[in-house]
């Protein structure tokens, strides 16, 4: 059986990153969690692992406890060790496996579409639409602009191209205040660092009773929820993911 390992800084089980992972993997595959904290108590993490103001810092959390935790990064690699070490063999192999795997059909999607697109630009579209012809049959080369009008398709592109300036511009800078309506309810949670914490809150909300839709938004550590949740349901799903609920807004 192939079997791929999961390494994690702090503590396994971590269902918000192997559920997910899981579902990608196929059915007859196993998974395996390692992770550098396992089996030790919150003081015991901090005495044998505690980040002490000298070189690089680690955060992570506990299992069971939503408080972050800050690691000494050379302390806690250590101990990464002894979990490769346990990992090994066939573990790795499966590992490597699938790494590539990924990497080739990432690679080869870019490769196979980039050519897919020049053949259908050879053989499909308007010589004319990509090439400044009227410029080289009056001067003889084209190294000037001067007195050649752009076609339509260059109008166009140039037209798109500033339009698209102009939202990434007003994205950036214009961000528009977000309102809550009588049908949404936010709930601040805290713990959550990076794009997966967001994931797997959103996910687990959503797949509750009368949840319509849910926006994690990380900057307030709040999540939206459109619908009628029940408070107590909630607090019970995002304390099982390993987040500290802190009720209603």
């Amino acid at each position: 059986m192939p079997v791929i390992s999961m390494l994690t800084i702090g503590q396994t089980p971590r269902p918000d990153i192997s559920g997910d992972l899981r579902q990608l993997l196929p059915p007859h595959w196993e998974l395996l969690e390692y992770g550098a904290l396992d089996g030790l108590t919150r003081q015991q993490a901090e005495t044998l692992c505690g980040y002490r103001g000298q070189g690089e810092l680690l955060v992570t959390r506990m299992t069971g406890d939503s408080r972050q935790i800050e690691l000494s990064a050379e302390k806690v690699f250590a101990r990464l060790q002894d979990c490769i070490d346990r990992a090994e063999g066939v573990d790795f192999k499966g590992v490597a496996y699938y790494a590539t795997l990924m990497l080739l059909f990432y690679l080869g999607s870019i490769i196979i579409g980039s050519i897919i697109c020049g053949l259908f630009v050879d053989n499909f579209l308007p010589r004319e639409w990509f090439a400044i012809t009227s410029l080289c049959e009056t001067s003889g080369h084209c190294a000037s602009h001067a007195g050649v009008s752009a076609s339509w398709f260059e109008i166009v592109s140039g037209i798109f191209l500033v339009l698209l300036l102009i939202n990434a511009f007003m994205l950036k800078f214009f961000k528009k205040e977000e309102t809550v309506n009588e049908n949404q309810v936010v709930y601040r949670i805290d713990g959550m660092s990076c794009n997966h914490c967001k994931n797997s809150v959103e996910k687990a909300i959503k797949a509750l009773d009368n949840v319509e839709d849910v926006e994690v938004i990380l900057g307030k550590k709040e999540a939206v929820v459109t619908g009628k949740p029940n408070d107590e349901i909630v607090k019970k799903t995002v304390e099982e993911l390993g987040f500290e609920f802190k009720g209603r807004k």
